[in-house]
């Protein structure tokens, strides 16, 4: 996942399979206020299949 602080991208950051179809986990801690943008893609080399969706979340 891509994660984006106030639109600047603070990093990338690995998820895993969460055992259900189209679902995935990981754990992101943040420590400052704003406005934050999650941006999620999975690609299977195997199907071609594709993905990606974006939240954004805002941390008061």
């Amino acid at each position: 996942m891509i994660v984006k602080h106030n639109k600047k991208i603070i990093g990338t950051f690995p998820l895993s399979y969460a055992g259900t179809k189209s679902t995935f986990k990981g754990a992101l801690k943040v420590s400052e206020k704003g406005v934050y943008e999650l941006t999620v893609y999975a690609y299977d080399p195997v199907t071609g299949n594709t993905g990606v969706d974006k939240i954004t979340h805002v941390v008061k």
